[in-house]
């Protein structure tokens, strides 16, 4: 089975030719099932008119078998967590609190729901929260091109390790493995602990999915950081 992702930019010529339908025969008839993300949503709900912002989610419900209702970091993080249990469980509490976890996933339940009632449904407040939403997302653009700058200009990403000696000693492991690889292990560690432990405000969701499950007293940055260089499955 294959399962395409359409970035919003595909599925709006396909809205405004009205072949949701024809391109979803075409898919089934390949064994394709389509997936639509709350991504797809959320850039839909930024259409003003609401008769083409309600043919573009007709489009996207009729395109997409497949909905997220999971969030990928979500997602992401139990399978974290089953890498941290294999290996430190002590890094774990015994009764995690994850009722956020599945306030989170039903309302992804109950915004398909209402789109399925309602296309031209967004939610009130969407509008006044477009400033913040614009923020947010040219400083995640800002970060990427910091990092990428960084990269390619040889200059290390910042590291959550403080301590020189520990990043002495942790240097030649990095030095170990290939350079690709060493880029994302180092960027998943840093990413991981800013968000889940170190508190930074701009990773809040590693937060809200990890953080839970975590014994944050338990964790050396040190060792996680080896974790992540030498245990962490690609």
């Amino acid at each position: 089975m294959v399962e395409p992702y359409f970035d919003n930019s595909a599925i709006d010529p396909v809205a405004k030719r009205k072949a949701g339908g024809a391109v979803r025969a075409l898919m089934d008839s390949h064994n394709a099932v389509a997936h639509a993300s709350i991504q797809n949503v959320l850039e839909a709900w930024r259409i003003p008119d609401a008769a083409q912002r309600g043919q573009f989610i007709e489009t996207l419900l009729t395109l997409a078998a497949s909905r997220e209702e999971e969030p990928l970091l979500l997602t992401a993080a139990r399978g974290l967590v089953d890498e941290i249990r294999a290996h430190h469980p002590d890094w774990l509490v015994a009764g995690p609190d994850l009722a956020s976890h599945v306030q989170e996933v039903e309302r992804r339940r109950w915004v398909w729901r209402k789109l399925e009632e309602d296309r031209t449904y967004r939610p009130a407040n969407f509008i006044a929260r477009q400033g913040f939403l614009y923020a947010a997302i040219g400083a995640s653009m800002d970060r990427q091109r910091v990092v990428r700058r960084a990269r390619k200009a040889g200059i290390a990403v910042p590291s959550p390790v403080e301590s020189i000696d520990v990043a002495v000693a942790l240097q030649p492991i990095v030095d170990a493995l290939p350079e690709p690889e060493a880029d994302w292990r180092e960027g998943a560690a840093a990413a991981w602990w800013r968000g889940a432990i170190g508190g930074d405000e701009n990773l809040t969701d590693l937060r809200d999915y990890l953080r839970p499950y975590l014994a944050v007293d338990h964790i050396a940055v040190g060792r996680w950081m080896r974790f992540w260089l030498t245990e962490a499955s690609s």
